[in-house]
């Protein structure tokens, strides 16, 4: 694998493990559910940022994924970006 194919793996295993531990720290332990449930959104989103790198570093994208499946999860991250972003600017709305 090359080596910015490592990094980005990394940075997304991180943002797994992050998004996970978040959720459980603040969902389960503080009761926090709106913030424990933009953390496990934001694992499950770097979950298949890992997917789709590590896929891709083994040159098996074609095997894995059609054109319509590859559309379908740049759509799903779109949504999950809009939604971010506007949860973000009504959070700093209210204050």
């Amino acid at each position: 694998m090359f080596k910015d194919a490592v990094i980005r793996l990394v940075f997304s295993a991180l943002g797994v493990i992050f998004g996970v531990c978040g959720f459980f720290v603040l969902f389960v332990g503080y009761g926090n559910h709106d913030v424990g449930f933009w953390s496990i959104l934001s694992g499950a989103l770097a979950a298949v940022c890992f997917h789709l790198h590590w896929v891709k570093a083994k040159d098996s994208l074609d095997t894995w994924h059609t054109t319509l499946t590859l559309r379908n999860i740049n759509v799903v991250g779109f949504l999950g970006a809009v939604a971010g972003i506007t949860a973000a600017i009504c959070n700093l709305a209210n204050f």
